[in-house]
């Protein structure tokens, strides 16, 4: 049944390989840590193969063929063909107890740690073993570890056996192709060569799981229902929609408004959708309901949130999963596992390399394979990027409905690399949904472009609508909607020079006296703890509440302050507020522009890129038509803070502070000239306007031409360092710190403990005052034991650039934690630790320093704390 015949040669006896059935996969180990033999890698092959079927049986009937050619299986349950070789077995059979080596006959030269120094590793074997293969069989098999693996090796090379141990190679491989009744799938292009090194990464993993330890034969029949189990096990379950329910049996708050219903009326082919609405106005309603009738049709298996940013709110999983209570079956399993936190990694189980420990025991990296979730952009991105594990999220996005959110506040990079995603995504027969307020209408055509430049000339005229639904079916021409109707609301902007805060902390005080709830929104973690650091005290002494929120607190800590707010300022909160109004402030990030529902009735906001502006702006009376009780002062107003604009054209290059190092000064000095001379805006009716204003493409002149050159200079730049991580050559790249973001610097995770553990009895204490006890013999622990440390572990991190993260201990010194927690063998990626002290300062495990230049700390109130050791802390010039 293969292709092409291997050519071989007879070797002398005394260089037999082992007997196929002879060949480990894997040992087994007991409580004593004493290992003996275990599955071998036939039996492992027929595993992994049908735990692959059972998987591609998840997907509607319509997805399969194009997702999934016949052979699927096959590729995949030949992953570990190059197991058999002699370094791996006599390694593995060196771990065995009372092996003496070398003693097996076949294996008299074997020496395993050629593993290591010549990268003989058995997914390099895979690869060797399949050379003779169609195209992408040999990739797939040798990338189901993570990383391409780079091979110059021939099938019959020495080092690996000869002839003889590629016979065994090619037995396995016949017997396989026998077992499934298949021969090799034909793979149309390297995105779908992706779809199926995912597939068979993941089914590795669950053929790998508890569901199949202690097994070492089995009958077709029962492993059919064992691997049915185990995929169901692990959180994969055929999806079951209720059937024919129109938006307000989803949305029983809400009727359909007219971007709405055009939405609803539009989305019905796989394909692009863009959908641009006034913040606040049910973008997300009208993607969830056509993300419903896609479900419905079969035209899709599930659905991908993808989020702007990893500080964005968990508020929006208590949507989705609204959402999906609504839609979902009453006996569809995934009612149960609604993806709120952790959920998913308590209630399933993906095997060996997903579980405690391991790196994929992350809800920010499994989310992805959940057939309903929210998560991050980045972890989207990394599907057609060269990263570790890049193509199991290709299997993952593969066949759902993939909502990006805030499309607009993506730069050069990685919009870049955001419209290869959604190239691709179509190409793999997906619905792409894309949301956004403050799109240009240059960047819609781009968006469309991208999508389908086999098909479309690059000058896509686009409607001056707004609010408007696009929408682009390959190999056809795009529709817009027609002009829809939108309320019309004016908003004051006032001015103040972010130099000196006096005039806002002034006006601040003064609308909190008078009952007004106030949001201020600062540009970093920092400066906003600055902004708190003085308003919070003048708060407590006039009985104002005040609070800060931002995305450097502890999970658990996180969210009571984002449950907490939102009560306050939310929907929820409305009737309270108007029979006992009492002012309040609220401080924080970008978080607070992105998923909250909160309404205030004055906004602060530091200078940003004018879209970001209005997506602040979106949270001034965000319930004006519910709530008509504002306080009598209450304008709908909001209070910029920006440098003076002779000060920014004297040094553009500074002038914008720490605010010029998140957002590009160029684009912050364009916003700058738009808005210093608004007085008031008319929204959404001057929006689109304000917008083009912003980003529109003009010859410069001056220091406007400098900064300008820069900006296309850094445009350059980052397109081409895009173009790079998406290369398919030299080595990937670590998926722990993925490089999404070029502007972003990398981060780590925090432990944060309440005092040195107690490493002879396994006592560990939180900075909360609660503890746990780990097993003095981990290995004595079972996995659903493990699984619940881990959990209980990472209720106290908290994630932080690098760069302010406390210094990395050796691999070896976090030991103890390893059984538990991913501890990365690359020192940015890894793990932090610190002991909180009852100043709330961080210092060092065994009181060594935390940080060599900073002083760290941490409170409930103020979140992580970072300070230099030589400055005193300082806002703008002035002192806090």
């Amino acid at each position: 049944m293969l292709k092409r015949k291997i050519p071989t040669s007879n070797l002398p006896a005394e260089n037999a390989a082992l007997p196929l059935g002879r060949c480990l996969a894997k040992s087994v180990g007991n409580k004593d840590g004493e290992k003996k033999p275990g599955m071998d890698v036939e039996t492992h092959s027929r595993i992994v193969g049908v735990v692959a079927k059972k998987l591609i049986e998840l997907f509607p009937e319509s997805l399969r063929s194009c997702l999934f050619p016949q052979g699927s299986e096959l590729a995949a349950a030949v992953h570990d063909v190059g197991k058999i070789n002699p370094l791996f077995q006599e390694k593995i059979k060196r771990s065995l107890k009372g092996y003496s080596p070398n003693s097996e006959k076949a294996l008299k030269d074997a020496n395993p740690k050629l593993e290591k120094q010549r990268n003989l590793y058995h997914s390099i074997v895979s690869k060797a073993a399949l050379y003779y293969s169609p195209p992408f069989i040999a990739d797939i098999a040798g990338s189901h570890h993570g990383y391409p693996a780079g091979c110059s090796l021939l099938p019959e090379d020495a080092v690996i056996g000869g002839s003889a141990w590629q016979q065994e190679r090619m037995a396995l491989i016949e017997h396989m192709q026998q077992y499934f009744s298949q021969d090799w799938p034909e793979i149309e292009d390297d995105i779908h060569a992706a779809v199926l090194s995912g597939l068979t990464t993941v089914a590795d993993w669950i053929g790998s799981g508890p569901a199949f330890d202690n097994i070492f034969a089995i009958e077709p029949e029962a492993l059919e229902f064992l691997a049915a189990e185990a995929v169901g096990n692990a959180g994969f379950f055929p999806v079951q929609v209720r059937k024919n329910l129109q938006f307000h049996d989803i949305f029983p708050e809400y009727l359909p408004n007219p971007m709405q219903s055009a939405m609803a009326q539009l989305s019905d082919q796989p394909g692009v959708y863009i959908v641009e609405a006034l913040m606040g106005e049910g973008k997300t309603e009208a993607a969830l309901h056509a993300a419903y009738h896609f479900l419905e049709s079969g035209q899709a298996s599930g659905i991908y949130f993808a989020l702007p940013t990893r500080l964005t709110s968990e508020k929006i999983y208590d949507r989705f999963n609204e959402f999906l209570g609504k839609v979902l079956e009453d006996s569809d399993p995934h009612q149960a596992l609604l993806l709120h936190g952790t959920s998913w990694l308590r209630s399933t189980d993906l095997g060996e390399d997903a579980g405690p420990g391991f790196s994929w025991f992350n809800s920010n990296k499994r989310g992805i394979l959940a057939p309903f979730s929210v998560g991050t952009i980045d972890q989207a991105l990394m599907a057609v990027m060269h990263v570790k594990h890049g193509f199991v999220r290709t299997f993952g996005l593969a066949g759902k409905v993939v909502i990006i959110d805030e499309i607009h506040t993506y730069d050069m990079y990685t919009g870049t690399i955001a419209e290869h995603l959604i190239q691709s995504l179509t190409s793999l027969g997906c619905i792409v949904i894309l949301l956004s307020a403050t799109l240009t209408r240059d960047r819609i055509s781009t968006l469309i472009y991208q999508s389908g430049r086999k098909h479309l000339s690059n000058s896509i005229l686009i409607p001056d609508r707004y609010p408007m639904i696009t929408k682009y079916v390959p190999q056809k021409e795009p529709e817009f909607s027609q002009r829809l109707d939108a309320v019309n609301s004016s908003v004051i902007i006032s001015h103040a020079d972010d130099y000196d805060y006096e005039y806002a902390f002034s006006e601040v005080k003064d609308k909190a006296y008078n009952n007004q709830y106030i949001l201020w929104i600062e540009n970093s973690v920092q400066e906003a703890q600055q902004v708190y650091a003085r308003l919070g005290a003048w708060g407590r002494d006039n009985a104002i509440e005040v609070g800060l929120l931002h995305s450097r607190f502890l999970r658990a800590e996180r969210q009571k302050l984002e449950d907490h707010w939102t009560g306050l300022y939310g929907k929820d909160g409305l009737k309270e507020r108007a029979l006992h109004a009492s002012g309040k402030i609220l401080i924080g990030t970008q978080i607070l522009e992105q998923s909250l529902d909160i309404d205030a009735d004055f906004l602060v906001s530091h200078i940003a890129p004018s879209d970001m502006l209005f997506q602040r702006i979106g949270r001034l009376w965000r319930h004006e038509r519910m709530y008509e009780k504002r306080p009598a002062q209450a304008r709908k107003e909001v209070l910029v803070l920006s440098p003076d604009y002779d000060s920014v054209m004297n040094n553009p290059g500074r002038a914008f502070g720490p605010s010029g190092l998140i957002y590009s000064p160029y684009v912050l000095l364009r916003t700058l000239e738009v808005w210093k001379s608004l007085n008031s805006a008319i929204i959404p009716s001057d929006l689109r306007k304000i917008i083009e204003s912003t980003y529109a493409e003009r010859e410069e002149q001056g220091k406007f031409a400098m900064i300008q050159r820069e900006l296309t200079k850094q445009k350059e730049k980052l397109k081409l360092s895009a173009y790079n991580s998406m290369a398919s050559f030299g080595k990937a790249l670590s998926d722990e710190n993925p490089p999404t973001r070029i502007a972003e610097l990398p981060s780590a995770d925090v432990l944060l403990l309440g005092r040195e553990p107690d490493y002879e009895r396994g006592i560990i204490w939180f900075s909360d005052g609660s503890t746990i006890n780990l097993p003095q013999k981990p290995e004595s622990a079972n996995r659903e034991e493990k699984k619940r440390l881990a959990l209980q572990l990472m209720e106290h991190m908290v994630r932080v650039p690098s760069y302010h993260a406390p210094n990395v201990l050796e691999r070896n010194e976090l030991r103890w934690l390893a059984p538990y927690l991913y501890i990365s063998s690359e020192k940015e990626d890894r793990l932090r630790t610190a002991v909180l002290t009852q100043g709330d300062a961080l210092i060092g495990l065994g009181n060594r320093p935390v940080h060599d230049t900073h002083n760290l700390g941490y409170s409930k109130v103020l979140g992580y704390i970072v300070r230099k050791k030589t400055c005193d802390r300082r806002m703008n010039g002035k002192q806090v």
